[in-house]
């Protein structure tokens, strides 16, 4: 019995540390998102929502942005097609790298800037597109 009882002590300990680890973590995401809005758009962003670094669209992460894209649709109702092309930022604006995409219907791209590192997903959608 005395082996499964430090074999048990051992397993908690790493369950403790794991856990340790994690809230390490939760809060290193939490001090990464000082700025973060809860907002469909930056309250000082400046020009064209959505089509300019400085006013960027505002998602909660990388999977919110690819969420928000999926639901992005011409003026028509068509699908885009999107591809990150890269990243920039606009520190004036906001702490977060913005993640620029070039998306694409109907033979027309357009550049979009998304900020994924906000506490909500925007309902918004550019000049030119609509969110389904």
């Amino acid at each position: 019995m005395g082996l499964f009882n430090f074999l048990n002590g051992k397993k908690r300990k790493e369950e403790k540390e794991a856990m340790e680890l994690i809230a390490m973590f939760a809060q290193h995401q939490s001090e990464s998102r000082q700025g973060a809005v809860d907002a469909d758009e930056l309250p000082n962003g400046v020009g064209p929502f959505g089509l300019v670094k400085t006013n960027p669209i505002p998602t909660r992460n990388v999977r919110g942005s690819d969420d928000y894209l999926s639901r992005l649709r011409t003026m028509r109702g068509l699908r885009l097609d999107a591809q990150r092309v890269g990243s920039t930022s606009a520190k004036e604006i906001t702490s977060g790298m913005i993640d620029m995409y070039l998306v694409s219907a109907d033979g027309q791209e357009v550049r979009l800037y998304i900020c994924p590192y906000h506490k909500k997903n925007s309902n918004k959608a550019p000049d030119g597109f609509i969110l389904t």
